[in-house]
């Protein structure tokens, strides 16, 4: 058994001897606030260019993900150890999308506000939801942290971009 595989499955048997399992299934799904969320805040203040910007950064990281899987397959952890869930998902675990939108969606929460405890509060239900990718053995740790990766590139190219051609009028 891997090095991956013996975390994921430490966590994840920590995790449902507690009987918290139930509520990582909850958490696990919480990326949807954060992306609401940011497209609520950016609709109020008309930042029309920054959720193009947003929408294409998600467009671009879905398809490398399923770019990745022409190439690449790695079976998820709780079918490698033979753990009885029902998950419907697709059989390939690399990368996390959930950590992906997660990530992505907290960065630009990061770019659209001033406000310390919102940009605080984002990269914190971010690394949640991340985390609860593994307490569900539904993700390795090399594939949250490809999806946060990927996340972090494509914000960053994309604020470059913003930053040098384009400046919006609030």
């Amino acid at each position: 058994m891997g090095f991956e595989l013996t975390i994921t499955q430490t966590i994840y048997n920590f995790f449902n001897g507690l009987g918290l399992i139930g509520l990582w299934n909850i958490i696990t799904n919480t990326y949807v606030i954060l992306c609401l969320g940011f497209l609520l805040f950016a609709f109020l203040q008309r930042r029309w260019i920054l959720i193009a910007f947003y929408a294409i950064c998600n467009a671009i990281g879905f398809g490398l993900k399923e770019l990745i899987t022409l190439f690449y397959f790695r079976a998820r952890p709780y079918a490698v150890l033979n753990l009885n869930i029902k998950a419907n998902l697709t059989a390939n675990s690399f990368y996390s999308a959930h950590a992906f939108v997660a990530f992505i969606s907290a960065f630009f929460i990061f770019f659209l506000t001033k406000n310390k405890w919102l940009r605080i509060g984002a990269i914190v239900l971010a690394i949640i939801i991340a985390f609860s990718r593994l307490v569900l053995a539904e993700h390795y740790i090399s594939d949250v942290f490809a999806g946060f990766l990927v996340a972090l590139i494509l914000y960053l190219i994309s604020k470059k971009i913003y930053d040098k051609y384009y400046t919006e009028k609030p």
